[in-house]
């Protein structure tokens, strides 16, 4: 098996991104970042509400008042601001303090913490509708599309700063910056992926109507709803083969002959009134000591001694079919006792 070693640090997928060879579901990812955007959307509702007890207005931001609450006052949290518009541009306040007093500041957070809540369960979900996913991505497109138009009109009085002296430069809170900003432009990236992968899973199902049922035309499935029965094309109907006749099982001709089984000797069953082919001449298996002398004159009437010859009642031997006189067979247990060979009658 062959190991690739991908050294891409960052490959995302409609369904799972890799981080450095780490796969992770695009909704676990949504789900983590989301939380962390969760927890910025809270915090910025919480400057309202102190600003609201506190000041008697919807939003205060004092970035030079050092006796109030550094992270209720002096923070502008859902844009990322530290003190880095106030550095560049010296302004007091937020930037939302300037446009419309904090309204349009407190209504965005508002939806957007609502979207956050609604949307980020449906990361356990197995297969959610595509439409939940809209409230959370019109609002963080929308916040991505705000996020970058500050950006740009920021970054005529970044560049100069890094020309200069940096002893000087507003380097935390650059860098603040840029990470919530990077951080949502990612959420951003990944969000679409997931709703692009819960779309095209979605989609692959069958639509049908209220008043349709499913068919599943999976032969496995073990469905109550009942399969049709598929229209079939006469052309393409076929006449079935006739059956196989089997012819029934004979006897073989014997012309009224009557047959006997003959020793087990490798020899064919014959019938008795043919004259059955000499069986080849045969080296005996041992010699008997006490043998006639005529076996040794003529070796052609001497047949061996067959054990299994002895449960028949007749052996072919000089082309004859004769009469066997059972005889016990050569044994060493008897001492020097030989048995003699079969006598012909």
């Amino acid at each position: 098996m062959e190991l690739v070693c991908d050294m891409r640090v960052l490959v995302v997928r409609d369904q799972h991104t890799k981080i450095f060879g780490q796969r992770l579901l695009n909704s676990q990812l949504s789900l983590y970042i989301g939380l962390l955007q969760l927890v910025v959307c809270v915090w910025s509702l919480a400057q309202h509400v102190y600003s609201l007890v506190h000041f008697r207005q919807i939003l205060h931001c004092d970035f030079k008042n050092e006796s109030a609450p550094w992270a209720l006052v002096a923070v502008d949290a859902i844009i990322f601001d530290v003190g880095l518009f106030h550095s560049l541009w010296g302004i007091d306040g937020c930037i939302a303090q300037h446009l419309d007093g904090g309204y349009g500041r407190f209504c965005w957070c508002t939806c957007h913490t609502v979207a956050l809540v609604f949307c980020l369960p449906f990361a356990f979900v197995k297969r959610p509708r595509p439409i939940y996913l809209w409230p959370l991505l019109i609002q963080q497109s929308a916040y991505g599309i705000g996020l970058l138009i500050l950006s740009l009109a920021a970054l005529p009085r970044v560049l100069p700063t890094f020309m200069g002296d940096l002893n000087n430069a507003p380097l935390l809170s650059i860098l603040a910056y840029l990470i919530g900003t990077m951080l949502n432009f990612f959420l951003l990236y990944i969000f679409w992926h997931w709703y692009w992968y819960v779309e095209e899973i979605w989609n692959s199902a069958r639509k049908i109507r209220n008043d349709q049922t499913i068919v599943n035309p999976n032969i496995r499935s073990k469905r109550w709803v009942p399969r049709p029965t598929p229209e079939l094309d006469e052309a393409l109907l076929r006449p079935a083969p006739p059956p196989l006749q089997v012819a029934p099982k004979t006897s073989p001709k014997t012309n009224g002959v009557a047959y006997k089984p003959l020793p087990q000797n490798n020899y064919d069953t014959v019938p008795l009134d043919e004259t059955p082919s000499p069986p080849l001449p045969r080296k005996p298996y041992h010699t008997p000591r006490c043998a006639p002398l005529d076996i040794y004159r003529s070796p052609k009437s001497y047949f061996p001694y067959d054990y299994a010859a002895a449960t028949s009642s007749f052996i072919v031997a000089n082309g004859q079919a004769t009469l066997v006189k059972q005889a016990p067979p050569y044994s060493f247990y008897h001492g020097r006792t030989v048995s003699r060979a079969p006598r012909y009658f």
